[in-house]
């Protein structure tokens, strides 16, 4: 015997309770929306990978400071390169996961080394 989920019709917000019925964004709200990740990811990767070479290149910029500072970037550029343009594709373009089941636990994995990595690397610079 197959039971089907009781119907639920959209709140005043628009916004329904049944998974079926996610709100869909328009095609030029989604166009900015990726534009504005692209613009977001690219200036990420860039400005950290600039701020790494620097204090790679520079030997006066190496200092414990300038350490902990390139170690932040490291994380933000992983974070930029692995987990937020797969998370933006999965939940906001296509609404499941696309790239196989083994790159799921490498995601999450990196996901949560990354938010370790600026955790501790903040408190660990805290007098």
């Amino acid at each position: 015997m197959v039971t089907s989920l009781p119907q639920t019709t959209p709140n005043s917000s628009g916004w329904s309770s049944n998974p079926t019925e996610s709100a869909e964004l328009s095609v030029y709200a989604k166009s900015i929306v990726i534009i504005l990740y692209t613009v977001i990811i690219v200036v990420a990767i860039g400005g950290n990978a600039t701020v790494c070479a620097i204090v790679a290149t520079y030997r006066r910029m190496r200092t414990v400071t300038n350490y902990f500072i390139v170690s932040l970037a490291c994380s933000d550029v992983l974070m930029a390169t692995l987990c937020i343009p797969m998370t933006f594709i999965s939940n906001v373009l296509v609404h499941y996961w696309p790239f196989g089941s083994t790159l799921c636990p490498v995601v999450f994995y990196s996901q949560v080394f990354n938010l370790t990595l600026n955790t501790f690397t903040v408190l660990s610079s805290l007098p």
